[in-house]
């Protein structure tokens, strides 16, 4: 059973992750696949005290998620995707998903700082090669007098909890 579950989550992984990088957003039903699978996966393969600690880990998880929803570092779609995650996984594994994740999200998040840098660089350059104009020169209460500010660098945490559930769950199969 397990590799139809390894299956059918890496194929909703994946759309995690697209559509992470490309909206920025998770979509309801994928965190609701996951957890669907978690669920099937404790009823037919998890003994009952194994499943107890899964939902323990996972609340603790939750409530972590929760406040670092509140303080605007994780987004809504990866609280709840983490969470199903964890029950997927399990808790055994629950503490190696998570370092897994941490440096997944590191290093994502420094390439997506770099990746926001160079467009900063090109677009200033770009910029800066025309020259100036004078439909360049600022006039008070226009959009050039009062340039908007630079949308936050956002990163896609959705791609490091893949990345690092897909790990954990290739991991648990191959220990089978």
């Amino acid at each position: 059973m397990l590799p139809l579950i390894l299956g059918a989550s890496f194929l909703i992984y994946l759309a995690v992750a697209w559509n992470d990088l490309f909206h920025r957003s998770i979509p309801n039903f994928l965190s609701f696949g996951i957890a669907g699978l978690a669920v099937l996966r404790m009823a037919l393969a998890v003994p009952p005290g194994g499943a107890l600690w899964a939902v323990v880990i996972a609340l603790i998880v939750f409530a972590v998620a929760l406040l670092c929803f509140a303080r605007g570092w994780l987004g809504g779609g990866d609280v709840k995707l983490l969470t199903a995650t964890i029950l997927l996984i399990g808790a055994r594994d629950s503490l190696p998903f998570l370092i897994c994740m941490a440096i997944a999200g590191g290093i994502l998040s420094v390439l997506v700082l770099l990746w926001a840098g160079a467009e900063r660089w090109r677009t200033r350059h770009r910029a800066a090669a025309s020259g100036p104009t004078l439909a360049d020169t600022p006039v008070a209460d226009t959009p050039l007098a009062n340039p908007p500010a630079t949308p936050p660098v956002s990163v896609p945490y959705g791609i490091a909890i893949s990345l690092s559930a897909v790990l954990a769950l290739f991991s648990q199969f191959h220990q089978l």
